[in-house]
């Protein structure tokens, strides 16, 4: 399963310190979270210059969730429903 979003603003370090701390909570090691900035280069350009419109984003933030037995997928699932990260 995944879940991303995009985050407007520059995280600062009680941001970076809930995302490590919710990283940890992961139900398993082949979880994974990922951040691709923007900014730079990506927002000199015009929004509707192309298809690309998320110029205003400060990144983009991805969460893979997996199990290997049925009876984790509950966890699995549920450790991508926090939303106050």
């Amino acid at each position: 399963m995944k879940r991303s979003a995009y985050i407007a603003n520059p995280i600062d370090l009680a941001g970076w310190t809930a995302i490590v701390n919710y990283f940890e909570t992961r139900p398993n090691n082949t979880n994974a979270l990922f951040l691709e900035p923007y900014g730079g280069a990506i927002s000199r350009q015009p929004a509707a210059a192309n298809a690309f419109i998320h110029r205003d984003a400060y990144v983009d933030i991805y969460i893979d969730s997996f199990w290997f037995k049925d009876s984790d997928r509950a966890g699995a699932e549920a450790w991508l429903e926090v939303t106050d990260v």
